[in-house]
């Protein structure tokens, strides 16, 4: 899918577009100091067969993985979805965790 990376002082963002896919049908975890964003978009077909189509919107799992840099803290991540856009917010900090998280969309 497509995704935004924006930063402040405070902050790190990503965005992705992901219409028509449901918050339950996205992971988000961390490991090894990556940020892990999988999931599936299934497809809706309406047509019955008796006609040809062309599809250019993009389904099936997908997988995009973020090294994360050093000044954030692993335990401030949060994720959110509204409108077909997930949205993740991780907080810059000098503390640092390596343990393996998994991250709750709300």
């Amino acid at each position: 899918p497509a995704y935004n990376i924006n930063e402040d002082d405070k902050n790190y963002y990503l965005s992705f577009d992901l219409p028509g896919t449901s918050k339950d049908s996205i992971d988000i975890s961390i490991s090894n100091d990556m940020l892990i964003v999988s999931g599936s978009r299934k497809s809706e077909s309406n047509h019955n067969g008796n006609y040809s189509s062309f599809n250019s919107i993009q389904y099936g799992n997908f997988q995009k993985s973020f090294n994360l840099p050093e000044n954030v803290n692993q335990d401030k991540i949060s994720a959110k979805m509204k409108d077909g856009v997930l949205s993740i917010t991780i907080k810059k900090s000098k503390n640092i965790s390596k343990d393996i998280k998994k991250i709750t969309i709300k």
